[in-house]
């Protein structure tokens, strides 16, 4: 916390922010996991940590059995947060996304999307859209932000179309309608890119 981390979001473990260094907030992409039984750094730091931060309380993900934070449902939660904003696409621009072949991907493409786009108020929409392939309904995802929609399953050199031509075309029947931020954190919780069902949503 007390480090130049740049614009790197940050996964942090049971942080001793009251021990070490002055900062006492962390800015909104923070995920924070911490074990309601660690005996060195109390739950209620955290919690404190959130509330002076602004930040939402599903922020904090409670897991593991102590300070440590070894068990294996830890160590997968801790690497799941790392991946979700850090692989090897770091580098990745809008133009290479475009390019790739995303069917039956609109899900994961949605977050790369959004880790991607320089906006940070696109919303990232579950829901259905008409097949005229299939000639059904299927479940979809793609992204909204004012009057564009950016679905990266569409052919290349069509993925970002006008509102009112997407919702002409597919036919989407919205279901759910998550923010940048909190559709990371869907992710990291659910440790998969959904769709999310009622018992993985945010409390």
């Amino acid at each position: 916390m007390n480090i130049n981390s740049g614009d790197a979001n940050l996964v942090l473990l049971c942080p001793a922010w009251k021990n070490w260094g002055t900062v006492k907030t962390v800015r909104p992409s923070t995920v924070i996991l911490h074990s309601r039984a660690d005996d060195v750094i109390p739950f209620a730091d955290s919690e404190e940590l959130v509330r002076n931060s602004g930040l939402p309380a599903y922020t904090l993900m409670e897991v593991g059995n102590d300070h440590r934070l070894a068990d294996p449902e830890s160590l997968e939660l801790m690497l799941h947060a790392c991946i979700v904003d850090d692989d090897e696409h770091d580098e990745e621009e809008p133009a290479d996304i475009f390019q790739r072949d995303w069917t039956g991907l609109c899900y994961t493409a949605t977050l790369r999307w959004i880790t991607v786009a320089e906006e940070r108020d696109w919303l990232v929409i579950h829901g259905t859209v008409w097949s005229d392939e299939l000639g059904k309904r299927i479940e979809h995802a793609w992204c909204e932000r004012d009057a564009f929609v950016a679905d990266l399953a569409l052919p290349v050199g069509t993925k970002i179309v006008s509102n009112e031509a997407y919702y002409r075309a597919a036919k989407p029947e919205v279901s759910k309608v998550y923010s940048c931020d909190d559709a990371m954190l869907m992710s990291i919780k659910n440790r998969h890119d959904g769709p999310w069902d009622e018992s993985e949503q945010l409390n």
